[in-house]
């Protein structure tokens, strides 16, 4: 399960993905995750990826 905030942070990182000011990694890391193991999907959805 994703933090309860994932959706919240997922619309800013989009709104800052459409300013240029972001990256998928980036994403990972606002979420508190290690971007190595943690995607997240454009469905919100969430996946453990090995590192």
């Amino acid at each position: 399960m994703p933090p309860p905030n994932a959706a919240l942070a997922t619309r800013l990182i989009k709104a800052r993905q459409a300013a240029g000011l972001a990256t998928p990694d980036a994403a990972a890391i606002w979420l508190g995750m290690d971007p190595k193991v943690y995607m997240t999907h454009e469905q919100g959805r969430s996946t453990m990826k090995p590192a």
